[in-house]
């Protein structure tokens, strides 16, 4: 049996996964056959981005992040995400670098509640990722989605845990202790650190 250590996922969640073969399973394609697609912004003006997101550390870190401090608008068209202004070179540039290396140079910073800084991303594809794995979900009702647990090997659920704990965890001694509202969410951490 191959051995993953790299894969990409299209908005739709499917997943590309390249072996250390390096044979690359097919994957379905989004707006295009390259690695970027064409998007129409509500302004007229074009903005190209990356049409797949690379599963690794900081994918899984960033999905963890948002899970425990992140929202999806109303619109539908744009996702938030909060962290502590006292981690801006922990979380913050993790969080802008995610962005970055998927096309995304285009975000706002806002202070949010109880001094945490929101960042605010109005990409459809970046929203449309989020959704399509999280679904709408309020914090009661979030849960970690079972492709998740299918799709990430152990490093990457690893880096997974840790952006979660990031948000909503604190450190004790040797040990995490996290904090949420929900509590299928509460199963699953406890699922996913068996």
């Amino acid at each position: 049996a191959s051995t993953v250590h790299s894969g990409s996922i299209d908005i739709d969640g499917e997943v590309s996964a390249s072996v250390k073969s390096g044979y690359q399973k097919p994957y379905k394609s989004v707006g295009s056959s390259h690695s970027t697609s064409t998007i129409q912004k509500r302004n007229g003006n074009l903005h190209q981005c990356n049409s797949r997101i690379w599963i690794d550390n900081d994918t899984a870190w960033l999905m963890g992040k948002w899970l425990a401090d992140g929202w999806v608008r109303k619109s539908k068209k744009t996702i938030g995400i909060c962290y502590n202004p006292k981690l801006e070179a922990e979380q913050g540039e993790r969080i802008k670098r995610f962005l970055r290396k998927h096309g995304v140079n285009k975000w706002t910073e806002d202070k949010g509640q109880d001094s945490c800084i929101d960042i605010n991303i109005s990409n459809y594809f970046i929203s449309s990722w989020i959704i399509n794995w999280f679904g709408l979900v309020g914090s009661h009702t979030k849960h970690i989605p079972q492709i998740v647990f299918n799709k990430l090997n152990n490093c990457h659920m690893k880096s997974f845990l840790e952006g979660y704990c990031d948000g909503d965890g604190c450190r004790e001694k040797s040990s995490w202790k996290m904090k949420t509202v929900s509590r299928t969410l509460a199963l699953d951490v406890k699922k996913a650190f068996a």
